[in-house]
Order: structure tokens, then sequence, then C-alpha cells
């Protein structure tokens, strides 16, 4: 949490046109979701450190009211506000894409590593596969970095078949749905987060999205 939270202090440092921080209020509406909320969300305030956006605060009813004018205001109790940031995730991918081959790397698009290579007991490249022509090619190199997100563990489990060591599972894959809503559901800066009290452990968020609202993108780590 830590590592992704100086992550996000440097995308809105060096990309301020693509990443800008953003405000979330958790409506309370049971009398321990302000307390219980606030304390974790003071907590990612304490690990985010000098890169935090902002000091998470307890909201009176009115407070989130008229942060989020189109809650159920039908038993609301109170809210805790808390800073997160928002990017435009394709605008990212693409500026890093440019940034490297400005800087001589060679961009290969709809090719997936299928394997890896190795030669005494170290990997000296990956094998390559052509998504739209099925063609496949070796493709060696000192170092190979696996940034693959939420795939990361399927290269880690062909590397540990290929050593003969075992390989425990980094990631936990997580679904979401995004559904678009007009504007006037939501005029206010600020984004709107809660728990979903019928499915445990899933969180909704609520954000302005692309359009005349001037932010666009999803809410960045």
């Amino acid at each position: 949490m830590r590592e992704a939270l100086h992550e996000r202090a440097h995308l809105l440092h060096n990309a301020p046109h693509l990443a800008q921080p953003l405000a979330f209020v958790m409506p309370a509406y049971q009398w321990w979701e302000a307390p219980f909320y606030g304390v974790g969300l003071k907590m990612y305030d304490v690990l985010a450190g000098r890169d935090g956006l902002g000091s998470t605060e307890f909201l009176s009813r009115q407070q989130t009211l008229q942060c989020l004018p189109g809650v159920q205001p039908r038993g609301l109790l109170a809210g805790v506000k808390y800073w997160d940031g928002q990017f435009d995730d394709a605008r990212v991918a693409l500026a890093l894409a440019r940034t490297a081959a400005a800087q001589g790397a060679l961009l290969v698009n709809h090719c997936a590593a299928t394997e890896l290579i190795h030669e005494a007991g170290k990997i000296a490249g990956v094998v390559s596969m052509d998504r739209e022509t099925g063609r496949t090619c070796a493709l060696r190199a000192r170092c190979v970095i696996n940034a693959t997100g939420v795939w990361v563990d399927d290269l880690r489990q062909k590397d540990g078949e290929a050593t003969g060591r075992p390989v425990r599972p980094m990631v936990a894959p997580s679904q979401g749905v995004h559904l678009v809503v007009d504007r006037v559901f939501s005029r206010r800066p600020c984004a709107a987060g809660a728990q979903d009290g019928g499915s445990p452990g899933a969180v909704c968020r609520a954000m302005a999205g692309q359009g005349d609202s001037g932010h666009h993108g999803y809410a960045a780590p």
C-alpha cells in the first residue's frame, strides 16, 4: 500500500494533465460506520506520509449532503471525506509508450509472452506469439521484466515449472463493473464511496466521468 501511494504521488507530479486529486465521501447510515471507516482512512493518511493529498475529515449529516446532494438522505447520520487520485489510464498508457519509443524502445502490440527462455538456470528471453497471425518468435534479452498486471502469476508459474521451484501466487484478481449515468446525478466535485451491504467485501464508487465535469478516467491506487 505504501509503495502504491508513493507511485500515485509520482504520477500526479509527472503527469498533472492526466491525473488529479479527487475527494471521496463515504456516507454513514449506521452508528459504527463513520468511526470504523474514519480510523481506517486515517491510517491510509499515515501510510501516505508526505505524499498525502489531504487529511481525512469527519463530516456531519449536513456537510455530507452538501458534498453529495444526490445521496439518500433517509437514515443518513454522517460521512467521512478522504482524498485519493484519479487518472486517465488509456492516455497514461499511450504517454508511457510514446516516451519509451522516444528513448529507443521497440514497441510491439498484440503479442503475448507465451514462454520463458531459460539458459543455465536463468531467464534469457521470452517466446512471443503474434495474436493476429499466430506466428511465434524467440526474443532474447539480458533482462526480462514481468509487468503483466493481473497476469503476473502466469509467467511466474512458467518460471517455476522450468526451474523446479514452487511458486506462490502474488495477486488475487478482482472484478468490477462500470456504470455510466448522466451528469445530473452528480454535480459536485466530490466522488461517493460506500460499502456494498449486499456483497461482503465489495465497495461502490461513484465519480465524475468524461464530459463537461473536467474529470475523466478511473481512480488511481
